[in-house]
């Protein structure tokens, strides 16, 4: 539309400069004409109709009343210019013949005896202006289609990454979870975009990965209580059983239905702290003392109380505060379960990484038994033979969320019994 506008305005411009120039050429031939008819008459001359050639062009010489120099034209070009002379204007523009008419006055002396008139075919003018419209008309349609073809190609070129995103996306199958669009470092907006959907696979998958590792080890460790409630229940109902043989029965049923509960617990208590993991600050000082306050009541009941020792206060981790507390608790736990007399807990803080040692009384772990401790449902061998309680889960666990803010719970062969959770620092 702009572009058809512009074409328009230009020709209407070049339309009135090439009047005006037709326009000032008979005005300047009228002139040049009238003063050669004036010289020749103020010398007592008689025109001649040679005296046009003086001029180069034809035109009319009216003077004292009479036409003195009559060119070959047209009868209708005679008749208009001797109206033009008559008339007193200045131009005046003859159909079909499409010349142009200019009058000029000739003066001898102060007076003025007669006018004369000549005359500008306009037909090359028009030739000039047609041809130009027609020039500009196809330069407007070349510059049209090349800007078309232009855009066309620099719409495909930033469009490519999106065909290829389309053309990668087309080809991955629902379970080829490893897959990218991998279109580079982000140039512009669609390569920005593909290194964010790059992004968010890979927290898809991770989520994906998460919720397959918890399904497996759900499956894994209710797996076996739930056996045991099924052959409690079938061996109850085999055939009549005194009360307490039922009772037994009953009693070992809630047991297994507890520590199902206990397993649940322990692992959506993980998935919700690994969900939801934020790199916030919190004194890992402050969490060893809200954790030995927690678990001080419990432990008392066993026999053994719990103390905490800190160099420093505070004792700043890169983790969220409750994270910290969950992966804390189960050590403490351990610790009262399975020692005698006291459970230390011994923060210390470096540049680089923070730390709580929890050492009880026990026996501690079996050289062999510093890591398959950490494994689902494994107990130590020197643990007591009396407490039956949980899941087996506590220590897997905290150190599931210890290594999700990048750091670690570790054990060490006793006696005594000695773990340790480590932090980075903050």
């Amino acid at each position: 539309m702009g572009l058809a506008v512009l074409t328009a305005a230009f020709n209407v411009v070049l339309s009135g400069t090439l009047a005006r120039d037709a326009s000032a050429l008979a005005h300047e031939r009228a002139r040049a004409l009238a003063g050669l008819a004036a010289s020749e008459l103020a010398a007592g001359e008689r025109l001649r109709p040679e005296a046009r050639a003086g001029v180069g062009q034809p035109g009319w010489v009216f003077a004292n009343g009479t036409e003195l120099v009559k060119p070959r034209a047209a009868a209708l070009e005679e008749t208009a210019a001797r109206e033009l002379a008559r008339s007193g204007r200045d131009t005046r523009k003859v159909q079909p013949t499409n010349v142009l008419l200019a009058a000029q006055p000739i003066r001898v002396g102060r007076r003025t005896i007669g006018r004369a008139v000549a005359v500008v075919s306009l037909d090359p003018y028009e030739r000039v202006r047609e041809e130009t419209l027609v020039g500009s008309i196809l330069f407007s349609l070349s510059l049209l289609a090349t800007i078309t073809l232009a855009g066309r190609y620099l719409v495909r070129a930033a469009l490519r990454p999106v065909v290829q995103m389309t053309e990668r996306a087309a080809e991955w199958s629902e379970r080829d979870l490893e897959r990218r669009f991998a279109l580079g470092a982000p140039r512009d907006e669609l390569t920005r975009l593909a290194a964010t959907l790059d992004r968010l696979l890979d927290r898809l998958v991770q989520s994906l990965r998460r919720e397959q590792r918890f399904s497996a080890e759900l499956a894994h460790e209710l797996r076996t209580p739930l056996a045991g409630m099924i052959a409690e229940a079938q061996f109850a109902l085999r055939g009549p059983r005194t009360r307490d043989e039922y009772r037994r029965a009953l009693r070992d049923v809630l047991d297994s239905a507890r520590r199902m509960s206990a397993c649940l617990d322990a692992l959506l208590s993980a998935e919700r702290a690994e969900a939801a993991l934020a790199r916030r600050r919190s004194d890992l000082a402050q969490c060893a003392r809200t954790v030995a306050d927690t678990h001080r009541a419990l432990a008392a009941r066993a026999g053994v109380r719990i103390e905490l020792e800190c160099d420093r206060e505070p004792v700043m981790v890169a983790a969220e505060r409750e994270l910290v507390e969950r992966a804390l608790s189960p050590l403490v736990e351990n610790g009262y379960r399975h020692g005698r007399d006291s459970v230390r807990l011994i923060v210390s803080g470096g540049s680089d990484q923070a730390s709580v040692a929890v050492v009880d009384g026990g026996a501690g772990l079996a050289p062999g038994e510093v890591e398959t401790v950490f494994e689902p449902g494994r107990r130590g061998t020197r643990a007591r033979r009396d407490d039956d309680s949980g899941a087996g889960l506590g220590l897997a666990l905290a150190r599931r969320l210890a290594r999700a803010v990048g750091g670690d719970v570790v054990a060490y062969p006793g006696p005594p019994g000695h773990f340790e959770l480590r932090l980075p620092a903050a």
